[in-house]
């Protein structure tokens, strides 16, 4: 067999894989990976469709049907194996488990159930993502953000649709965006969407997350840059506090209510240093 007719030979039959690396690679984004990592993803998604059609048909050989279970993979390595119509039902077959075992590879690597795994067992400290630009977009407790434009002298709040993919320009597709000039903190104009697209130490994105603020700096900014919260900012977090000791406030005053009225103290003979009433609840930090 000369190397022409093994080179198709070995794109025939791991059709399965590419098809599977394929639809991966859409689902979960196109990586900074080597050549000979695309090939060895490619090899072990055909192993592993491989595998299951084989198993699959080795069931079926135990209810009757006459196939040969396992014959694709044995062609691959051995080229004595003829390519029948045994081994195209398996192409095919393995095929049709591709398109369930991309969907599976990308769930486990978009919710990095092996990396949480690792942490678990103590085996790894890291997150999973790419870089930190991705782990920041793709935290679930993150969605309004300021996006610091340092080309531009502007920021930039609103919520973040899309984002690109680490190793690239920074894109960002905003919504709901209220452009403020970055010195003084003045509300310029509104819009419903904005695109950007900066080189990765133009931007910095700072967001409010539920528990903690996250502050993500873009590479090699300036610690000039690294500026206070701006005016309407800082009147927002004011807001927020006001309306938190409101809470406060309204559970203190439900407290006093359900307590029991205080005893005179002339019928009951007691005397107190202090009236009931000039006792002030502690406030809460």
């Amino acid at each position: 067999m000369d190397i022409s007719t093994f080179a198709i030979r070995l794109i025939f039959l791991f059709l399965p894989g590419v098809i599977s690396s394929t639809i991966y690679g859409q689902l979960r984004g196109k990586g900074k990976r080597k050549d000979f990592e695309d090939y060895l993803v490619i090899a072990v998604f055909s192993i592993v469709n491989y595998g299951l059609t084989g198993l699959f048909l080795y069931l079926l050989s135990h209810f009757g049907v006459k196939v040969e279970p396992f014959k694709a993979i044995r062609a691959i390595y051995d080229s004595n194996v003829a390519i029948d119509f045994n081994v195209g039902l398996e192409i095919a077959l393995a095929s049709l488990a591709g398109l369930g075992t991309a969907f599976i590879a990308s769930y486990i690597d978009e919710n990095k159930h092996i990396n949480r795994l690792g942490r678990r067992l103590k085996a790894t400290s890291r997150f999973g993502d790419e870089d930190v630009w991705d782990y920041i977009n793709r935290s679930p407790d993150i969605r309004w953000v300021y996006v610091r434009d340092h080309k531009l002298k502007l920021y930039y709040y609103g919520w973040i649709q899309v984002f690109s993919d680490p190793y690239k320009e920074r894109e960002l597709l905003l919504r709901q965006v209220d452009v403020y000039d970055n010195d003084t903190g003045q509300l310029l104009y509104k819009t419903d969407v904005m695109y950007l697209c900066r080189k990765k130490e133009d931007l910095t994105i700072e967001a409010e997350s539920a528990s903690n603020r996250i502050v993500a700096q873009g590479e090699n900014s300036a610690p000039a840059e690294k500026s206070a919260l701006s005016g309407e900012r800082t009147k927002l977090l004011d807001e927020g506090r006001q309306g938190r000791e409101s809470i406060v406030q309204t559970r203190i005053s439900r407290r006093v209510q359900r307590e029991p009225a205080p005893v005179d103290a002339e019928a009951s003979g007691d005397t107190s240093p202090t009236e009931a009433g000039d006792a002030e609840p502690s406030e809460r930090s």
